[in-house]
């Protein structure tokens, strides 16, 4: 076999059809770690809406712990003033 000429060294690729391309394989570590990392994106937003909520409802929590504490004492005023009468 004449390898040397480009008709049958055509026909051997074609006869053996190897893909050389290498460099466009899949590459399971990668997408797992792109995967990964999504997933971690991903958590740490919903980390960052939680804490955001749990900030809005302590402020809500200690804005109405403030007004019953007012009004305990505006009751308590109210009631110290009818014991004097």
């Amino acid at each position: 076999i004449d390898v040397d000429n480009p008709e049958i060294r055509a026909e051997i690729f074609e006869e053996i059809d190897i893909d050389l391309d290498h460099d466009i394989l899949p590459d399971p570590d990668r997408e797992m770690m792109e995967i990964a990392l999504r997933q971690i994106n991903r958590l740490e937003s919903r980390v960052r809406d939680l804490e955001e909520a749990l900030s809005a409802t302590r402020a809500e929590v200690s804005a109405e712990a403030r007004r019953t504490s007012e009004l305990l004492m505006e009751i308590s005023d109210s009631e110290k003033i009818k014991s004097d009468e």
